[in-house]
C-alpha cells in the first residue's frame, strides 16, 4: 500500500462531504508561503510520521500519523460585545473541526488496506497571522508483508 492512498481517500471523502470547504489538498507547505495559494477555509492532509515495527519473516507493521491542518481567514470578532452574527461567523473554523472529526474518526475507505483512523491529538497553531489554524492528528495501521502484499488487520 502506498501512503498516498490514505491522503487521497481522505481528500475524496472530505470533498464529497464538506462542500463549503474551498480547498482540500496534500500539505506541501502552502500555509508557510507569504500569500498561501489556497481557498478559505482549507484542509491540508499529510503523513507526519510512520513508526515501523518488524514482524516475523521480514514483515512490518506500520503505524502512520495522519495530520489534517484546518485553516480559515479571521474576518469577524468573537468578542463578548460583538453582534451575535459576528460571533457565530467567528466560530466557523472550530466548528468545522468538529464536522471533520465526525467524518474522520473511525474512517477507512471501502476495501482499505489500513485500519480505521483514530484521533490522537488536536491543537491550535498560531503561526499564520490573520488566520485561525488547527492541527488534527489521527493514527492508522497497516502491514507490509515480505511478498509485497498488505493487509488491514495488523493487530
Amino acid at each position: 500500500m502506498r501512503k498516498s492512498t490514505i491522503i487521497k481517500d481522505l481528500q475524496d471523502m472530505l470533498a464529497n462531504e464538506l462542500t463549503n470547504v474551498k480547498y482540500i489538498d496534500k500539505d506541501w507547505g502552502q500555509l508557510g508561503m507569504e500569500q498561501p495559494p489556497v481557498g478559505w477555509p482549507c484542509i491540508l492532509i499529510d503523513i507526519e510520521d510512520v513508526d515501523i515495527h518488524p514482524l516475523t519473516d521480514g514483515n512490518e507493521q506500520h503505524k502512520a500519523t495522519v495530520v489534517l491542518t484546518v485553516a480559515n481567514k479571521r474576518t469577524n470578532s468573537s468578542s463578548a460585545h460583538a453582534p451575535r452574527t459576528a460571533k457565530e461567523k467567528s466560530m466557523e473554523t472550530i466548528d468545522l473541526t468538529d464536522d471533520i472529526h465526525r467524518l474522520v474518526q473511525n474512517y477507512a475507505a471501502e476495501g482499505a488496506e489500513y485500519t480505521p483512523l483514530r484521533e490522537q491529538s488536536f491543537f491550535k497553531l498560531n503561526d499564520l497571522p490573520g488566520a485561525e489554524v488547527y492541527a488534527m492528528r489521527y493514527v492508522t495501521k497497516y502491514n507490509i508483508c515480505n511478498n509485497g502484499s498488505e493487509e488491514a488487520n495488523p493487530e
